[in-house]
């Protein structure tokens, strides 16, 4: 038996039981020894039955004096044991497991754990305790100890995970091949394999597990780092692209033209990426800021460089809306220099795609913006040299990859302005160069962030409508689209009537947006409000990203107890993009629960997206954070990012060290079998970001 067997042969598993144990992802042996348990309970005092106490939970050791079997008259079957030690006597029973007098017979001494009760005459006893026959020879494993407590499925009991994990460990130990490098091991005073499985499954202590499950936490990280380490370098190898040095022909007037000059953070990013677009070793970089850090300007820049150097460039952006805001700019911007961009959604004409295909085709066309539009088959460069992906974790890996084969090898930047703390990028974004933007353009004030009790609504609403009236704009955010039977929620399509008639917006028009809407419908709303013809929206989160009106200075988002901290963030970043003092107003319920009133007091407190993306991560995880579907996360038997960022710290340190002085891992054969073995099938989707 080695790691690859199926858990289905080891003794007492069995097919049925091994179909059972795959709903908990356990397929192999490997798998079995990585369930690891959920918590311990510690059942290490063993109290003589004279010490009992009617109603408390205790681990006693006992001999069983009698046993016996009966009926009751309503047909429920009883088991019953007289039971001893030096002390005194007691009795302990079961409830329709009549099987159980086949090993707890007269003679035997039993470890029993469980609630302590009194009998109908008065005697103490086990009310159906957990069990364990003892014999001097075998160490017990349900009792007696430090005891382990698994995650289960329906037809698995703790009993049997621990004798199964106990098998497992007893079949490979011996076999077991540590992957970790015995003097790295020494160097950060971490256990060897089995010792730590040991530690963690069948602990002598408390302490004793903490150490195991750190040097499992460990390794778990350090393999996918190494993985990661692997993909960059392979990308770096993986042929020469075209090198885009630029010559400053069109940023020089660009740059004069703009009103502003780039902060510290945007010239240190663009200078990062020229460095990588000017060799001939594909870039894969992501760019990471804050909301209205002006990432936008920097990635037009990038863009530039490309199309100075012969090259064309593709613009994925996630939703129409973006798209149709990015392409406008880009016309704003290249159009005096004489050059062209263009744009294509799934709503372009058919006569408008052939027309536009033929020009990204020769090569007219030097920027296509386009949502997943850009994915078709019917969509060819003549030279595409740069893709750039906006809010890159709205898109699948695959679907990225797919714009990336439109290129021989395109230099790749990718964006973000979901502010993700350094840990989840150190797993999700760890074989990508990373340029952060931090700081805010010049003139940019972060909204007043308020929370706004039930009874303040009117106060809110001639608030706000006092402000449309001097030219302002305003959303209001809604969680659902229409009226829901299932929820208590309200809604934007019933608001925007409400509003429309509630005496304070008298005289203000009021639109409305939502991802039902079709895509011209989604842009005349944008515009009008732009236009200040409906200087009020109401609409649903559709406007979380790429929504960019300077005139918008005020956010009402009812229920915000239904969002993350991080989208709530987002939202915010709607507003006050004009500079000037601007609002961010949560309307919550008046029922709170005080852990959703103090997780929305960090809006009101904190204005760094970055500190608010690790309030968020603490309190609902990464995969509620990013979104499971497509966030790409790894999934970690151990590891956890929340708890272990200083584990994870150290993995990556750890592995840069292995990598540069063994690419290749020839020295460390062990290891390099568990990364091939955990991450191989997935280095392609790795490749891609």
């Amino acid at each position: 038996m080695d790691l690859s067997t199926p858990v289905q042969f080891i003794p007492g598993v069995g097919p049925v039981r091994a179909k059972k144990l795959g709903k908990l992802g356990i397929v192999t042996v490997e798998d079995l020894l990585w369930h690891v348990p959920r918590s311990h309970v510690d059942r290490s005092t063993i109290t003589p039955v004279a010490e009992l106490i009617d109603g408390d939970v205790y681990t006693s050791r006992v001999e069983v004096r009698k046993a016996r079997s009966y009926q009751t008259h309503r047909k429920m079957r009883i088991f019953e044991v007289e039971i001893a030690d030096d002390s005194g006597m007691a009795r302990a029973i079961w409830f329709n497991q009549p099987y159980l007098s086949q090993s707890i017979k007269a003679g035997v001494v039993v470890l029993l754990h469980g609630k302590v009760g009194r009998y109908r005459n008065g005697q103490l006893q086990f009310q159906s305790p957990e069990y364990e026959v003892t014999t001097e020879t075998n160490a017990p494993l349900h009792g007696g100890r430090v005891v382990a407590l698994y995650p289960l499925t329906a037809g698995v009991t703790q009993k049997q995970m621990r004798h199964w994990v106990q098998a497992a460990l007893e079949a490979v130990g011996d076999e077991l091949e540590d992957p970790l490098p015995l003097q790295l091991r020494t160097e950060r005073k971490l256990n060897g394999l089995r010792l730590s499985f040991e530690q963690v499954h069948f602990p002598d202590s408390l302490q004793s597990i903490e150490e195991g499950r750190r040097r499992l936490a460990f390794e778990e990280f350090f393999a996918l780092q190494i993985a990661l380490g692997w993909v960059k370098s392979r990308r770096r190898e993986a042929g020469e692209v075209m090198a885009l040095p630029g010559d400053g022909e069109l940023e020089t007037p660009f740059r004069a033209a703009l009103p502003f000059t780039l902060t510290a953070g945007q010239e240190k990013a663009l200078a990062e990426i020229r460095a990588d677009l000017a060799t001939t070793r594909p870039m894969s970089r992501l760019l990471q800021g804050d909301v209205g850090s002006g990432k936008t300007v920097v990635a037009a820049l990038a863009a530039m460089t490309a199309i100075e150097s012969g090259a064309q460039v593709a613009y994925m952006a996630p939703t129409e809306i973006l798209a149709l805001q990015q392409a406008e700019s880009f016309r704003r911007w290249l159009t005096p220099l004489g050059r062209r961009a263009q744009i294509l959604i799934g709503r372009t004409s058919a006569a408008e795609r052939k027309t536009i295909l033929g020009q990204v085709g020769t090569g007219s066309i030097d920027v296509l913006v386009g949502t997943h539009a850009l994915l078709e088959d019917t969509v060819h460069f003549r030279q595409l040299g740069l893709v750039i992906v906006d809010e890159q974790h709205r898109f699948g890996v695959l679907q990225r990859g797919r714009l990336l084969e439109k290129g021989t090898v395109p230099h790749c930047l990718v964006m973000s302005a979901t502010p993700i703390p350094r840990t989840l990028n150190q797993t999700l974004h760890g074989d990508l160069d990373l340029s952060l933007m931090t700081e805010m353009p010049p003139g940019r004030i972060p909204p007043e962030s308020r929370m706004v009790p039930p009874k303040k609504r009117e106060d809110l609403y001639r608030f706000t409508a006092d402000l449309l009236r001097e030219g302002e704009r305003a959303f209001f955010i809604y969680p659902l689209v229409e009226e829901s039977e299932q929820v208590d929620l309200k809604d934007a399509t019933n608001m925007a009537a409400e509003l429309s008639r509630h005496p304070a917006f008298e005289g203000i028009r009021i639109g409305l947006l939502h991802g039902r809407m079709r895509g011209e419908e989604k842009a005349d709303a944008i515009a009008r409000l732009r236009d200040g013809t409906t200087p009020c929206l109401v609409t649903t989160t559709v406007v979380e990203v790429g929504v960019d009106v300077p005139e918008a200075t005020v956010m009402v988002v009812e229920h915000p107890e239904r969002f993350g901290l991080s989208q709530l963030h987002q939202l915010r970043g709607r507003v006050g993009r004009g500079g000037g003092t601007s609002y961010f107003f949560m309307l919550a319920r008046g029922n709170l629960s005080p852990e959703s009133y103090e997780r929305l007091q960090v809006m009101v407190r904190e204005s760094n997206g970055f500190r608010v993306a690790e309030e968020d991560l603490r309190l609902r995880g990464p995969g509620d954070l990013l979104g499971t579907e497509q966030s790409g996360l790894p999934s970690f038997r151990v590891g956890d990012l929340i708890r272990d960022p200083a584990i994870l710290e150290e993995s990556v340190r750890a592995a840069a060290e292995i990598l540069r002085s063994d690419p290749e891992l020839t020295r460390y054969p062990a290891l390099k079998n568990v990364v091939e073995r955990r991450y191989g099938n997935r280095f392609e989707i790795y490749k891609i970001g």
